[in-house]
């Protein structure tokens, strides 16, 4: 077997898929990852690599005497990990612990100091992070696409078929971007990816069998390679439900890793040896034999005997060979901060969800780390000292997370239209009635898995605003603790503070004010209609799909116009807006009914306008033509509301008349019946009833924002300079 993979050349633009391949359930994991895949029902496998191992390294470096690699010829794996002591510069392990951050986090200034590689951020687009490999700087979805590449590959030679499709697995307490980075990594790797999972519903779905468990309330601990996360499961009536999170993204068994290696450090420097600040092959050895000493510490030998021939220079320039001995004391010490760390997770989850260990009936243990004993008494000490055994470590925690992954996939029968209509699982639109499933939800075979699974927000969404001289306040939109998808936006209601351009500035969190939340995107808005002032009314919304994808959108009631931006949030940066072929696709049903219904009340060069539009807009969907479909959207969206006459009065007549001042929704019907009739007659005073029903529709409009509350409407955003 070549220590190279096998080129593909489809790697970077996803590839020509076939209609039907294997489903696989993937962790990406920070140091290992690993595939699962159903053969029947109740039976799941490992799907091995190939070195017939489990466990591949999530690890990428680059071919020998190479500065440049094309996609899907880097070094995956174990030849990774055996190539890193010769090029430790160009070794790229632990990509997940940068997943989706900006590089000026504070988390990423302290991370990149514990690895060999160079992360930096990309000279061409501010604040993106990248690494250094050889003379490419590459993304960290770019690095983890080849890890899932490489097992793409191995699960195809090993199953004999395509493997189209794939669940992958994430920590619970990823910050959106870090999910929208995952999946994005599977795009790039060439699967269709069926879903993100939280690594503790899989393994609470590999441990339990959901119809066989009357009620249950489980904790799921998942200490992984780089990450510590647990959420709190409910088993109830065959059905799975997440209610709430907790955890760290920056604590694992990296870091235990790396408490046994300043040991090794320690022992150097005391026997005279002298550690260069750039030997990055030393850091590898040391990162190397910390992790291989963990490991038969953890397994109760008294102590772990390490060996590094030829480590370094002492400082009489001879050779220092390494030898030390690291007791379970020693192990103690490095664990105790950990540990402390651990216990204060716990009790901030406790108190934040208001939960006590006896709300639980089990507590189970996932994840390489929480084989580790220590950690097995710590939970056993917190949960159990009522006397009743709750904890337990899962039969096989370093794959119950792909197992449960895969079982997850096979449950996923498709997507369901919020019309009833079940679509197949790769659909964009709705067989049935032709409107877009992103806002659909899953619908679940009970033959495959048994019951369903419904997940909630870990944390509030929502957005910065300024109220007097405080610009850091915050408003949550999407409340934590909501189930998904929420197919209609949620809205609240500031004042416009620009008509050039303003920014939403989008945050995840639960604190007061913003800066003490996490910033994940920022919008830049400059579509403004020209008929709304300073100070106007303007509703943010934000809608959720079943794929935590987050959309945003922005209207001004007051407006003619009823322009509606919309924005699909899917990087750290700021978003672009969505596709306006599916916009235009999700538009023309509108359009159609608006000319069937009002085509009476229109001039006949306009009606004959506007029905060429139409035939013009399907033929711009057919041929992919975005820049002609962004065009017919805003003409067919004005002609609606603005271009065709008394048919677009009438039109948002019938938009307002439901008011929230009944008496003035009663006037606005009764002009609107007399418009009709004396446009069915002919009569000339029709354009004065236009005009009066104008200004009623216009107070309507804005009624639904200035009422009482118009003094405290919200100063919101800072407009862009």
């Amino acid at each position: 077997m070549s220590d190279q993979s096998t080129p593909n050349e489809d790697l970077a633009a996803g590839g020509d898929l076939p209609d039907e391949g294997f489903s696989v359930g993937i962790d990406l994991g920070t140091t290992n990852s690993l595939a699962a895949r159903v053969v029947e029902k109740g039976t799941v496998e490992i799907v091995p690599n190939r070195e017939g191992e489990a466990l591949t390294p999530s690890v990428v470096s680059l071919p020998p005497k190479v500065a440049k690699a094309e996609p899907g010829k880097y070094l995956v794996g174990k030849q990774a990990v055996n190539n890193a002591r010769r090029d430790p510069r160009n070794t790229v392990r632990s990509i997940k612990r940068f997943m989706g951050l900006a590089s000026s986090d504070p988390k990423v200034q302290v991370a990149k100091t514990h690895v060999t590689y160079e992360v930096l951020e990309d000279p061409g687009r501010e604040g993106e992070l990248v690494v250094r490999v050889g003379e490419s700087l590459m993304t960290p979805e770019e690095v983890s696409a080849q890890v899932l590449h490489r097992i793409k590959r191995d699960c195809e030679a090993r199953l004999g078929g395509a493997v189209t499709h794939a669940v992958i697995t994430v920590p619970a307490y990823f910050h959106e971007p870090q999910r929208k980075a995952t999946r994005q990594a599977g795009v790039l790797s060439g699967l269709n990816v069926k879903a993100i999972l939280d690594e503790p519903t899989a393994a609470a779905i590999s441990e339990f069998e959901p119809q066989s468990v009357d009620r249950a309330r489980i904790l799921v601990f998942d200490f992984g390679g780089g990450t510590l996360d647990f959420s709190l499961v409910q088993l109830s009536g065959g059905n799975l439900n997440v209610l709430s999170y907790g955890g760290d993204n920056f604590l694992g068994g990296d870091d235990i890793d790396r408490g046994l290696a300043e040991l090794i450090r320690e022992w150097i420097i005391c026997n005279d040896g002298v550690i260069k600040p750039d030997d990055y092959r030393l850091e590898i050895l040391l990162k190397e034999n910390a992790e291989t000493a963990k490991k038969t510490l953890s397994g109760g030998a008294d102590f772990a005997l390490v060996v590094i021939p030829a480590a370094c220079r002492k400082k009489d320039n001879s050779i220092l060979d390494v030898e030390i001995e690291i007791t379970q004391e020693e192990f103690a010490r490095v664990l105790a901060p950990l540990e402390n760390r651990v216990r204060d997770l716990l009790r901030k989850y406790f108190e934040t969800e208001s939960l006590r260990p006896e709300d639980f009936t089990h507590v189970l243990m996932v994840g390489g780390s929480s084989a580790i004993p220590a950690f097995q008494k710590l939970l056993r000490a917190v949960f159990e000292a009522d006397g009743n055994q709750r904890v337990q470590l899962s039969r096989s925690p370093m794959e119950a997370i792909a197992r449960g992954a895969a079982i997850y996939g096979s449950m996923i029968k498709g997507i369901k239209c919020v019309c009833g209509h079940e679509n197949p699982i790769d659909a964009t639109s709705c067989e049935q009635c032709g409107d877009t499933l992103q806002s659909g939800s899953y619908s679940f075979d009970a033959r495959a898995g048994g019951g369903t699974v419904s997940s909630r927000l870990p944390r509030s969404l929502g957005i910065r605003y300024r109220m007097g001289d405080d610009s850091d306040c915050y408003q949550p939109i999407l409340r934590k603790g909501s189930t998904y998808p929420i197919p209609k936006p949620v809205e609240e209601t500031f004042q416009l503070p620009s008509v050039d351009r303003f920014a939403v500035h989008i945050y995840e969190g639960d604190e007061s004010k913003a800066s003490q939340n996490n910033q994940i995107s920022m919008l830049q808005v400059d579509q403004i209609p020209s008929d709304v002032k300073v100070g106007d009314p303007l509703k943010v919304g934000f809608s959720y799909t079943r794929d935590r994808t987050l959309y945003i959108t922005v209207s001004y009631p007051t407006s003619r116009s009823n322009y509606l931006g919309r924005w699909r949030l899917d990087q750290p940066s700021a978003p672009p807006p969505d596709d306006p072929l599916q916009s235009l696709t999700e538009l023309l049903p509108k359009v159609r009914s608006f000319l069937t219904e009002y085509r009476d009340f229109m001039e006949e060069g306009v009606r004959l306008k506007l029905k060429e539009d139409l035939e013009n807009a399907q033929t711009a969907i057919t041929t992919g033509n975005r820049e002609e479909a962004e065009r017919l959207r805003t003409v067919m969206m004005g002609a609606m509301f603005d271009g065709c006459g008394i048919a677009s009065t009438l039109f948002l007549a019938e938009m307002t008349v439901a008011s929230d001042d009944r008496e003035l929704g009663a006037t606005i019907k009764g002009a609107a019946n007399k418009l009709r009739e004396q446009c069915q007659r002919g009569d000339p005073a029709r354009e004065n009833t236009r005009k009066g029903l104008d200004e009623l529709i216009h107070q309507a409009l804005s009624k639904r924002v200035r009422g009482p509350q118009a003094d405290d409407l919200r100063d919101w955003a800072i407009p862009v300079r």
